[in-house]
């Protein structure tokens, strides 16, 4: 997928979007990559438990990201910042030079159904996605049944001019503990909530 000098390509499917000057997709070996820079807006599900709503994010980066459906891993490299867009995320935000996001699948809803947007790329599957059809017009808007797993954050590796915020608050929302903090390399636990910063 090309995108123009003011209209980047992207490729949304639900309420997640990619979006670059070139997204390159490999149907065969599940993957796809952005070379240059970017941005990528997820949204990890409510669980129930430790996160009672959905969660948005956003990733920037400046020099490219790849994804693996196989490992369910995704690599963002240079100058990177990755934020939590609601208050009542823990991790604030995080830069580093080099992240690596770890997804898992979790049980989702059988019968949903997600828009897929593929910015005039008709035909095209993404990774982790049953095929769809393409509808007619400049856009390949199509909507695909669902899997019954969807995709959750498990983890996340920071490397290199590491810098997380993040604070914790009580169940009213008021504010208890406030971190900042730097080192070269940081690991974010999603299902535990906790970073550690490993000895070597």
């Amino acid at each position: 997928l090309n995108g123009a000098p003011n209209a980047p390509a992207r490729v949304a499917f639900g309420e997640d979007r990619l979006a670059g000057a070139k997204i390159l997709l490999d149907e065969g070996k599940q993957t796809f990559a952005i070379p240059g820079p970017g941005d990528f807006h997820l949204t990890l599900p409510a669980n129930g438990k430790d996160r009672k709503k959905p969660l948005p994010l956003e990733i920037t980066w400046a020099n490219g990201m790849t994804f693996n459906n196989d490992q369910l891993l995704a690599t963002f490299e240079g100058n990177l910042i990755a934020r939590a867009l609601q208050k009542e995320s823990d991790l604030r935000q995080l830069s580093a030079n080099v992240l690596r996001v770890k997804l898992r699948r979790v049980a989702g809803v059988a019968d949903a159904t997600v828009p897929v947007d593929l910015n005039g790329a008709a035909g095209l599957t993404l990774p982790g996605m049953p095929p769809a059809a393409a509808a007619p017009g400049p856009h390949a808007a199509t909507t695909t049944p669902a899997s019954p797993e969807e995709l959750t954050l498990a983890s996340m590796t920071a490397e290199g001019k590491v810098r997380a915020t993040a604070a914790t608050t009580d169940d009213a929302g008021h504010r208890l503990t406030d971190m900042d903090m730097e080192t070269e390399k940081l690991l974010y636990d999603a299902q535990s909530q906790t970073l550690t910063i490993p000895r070597n």
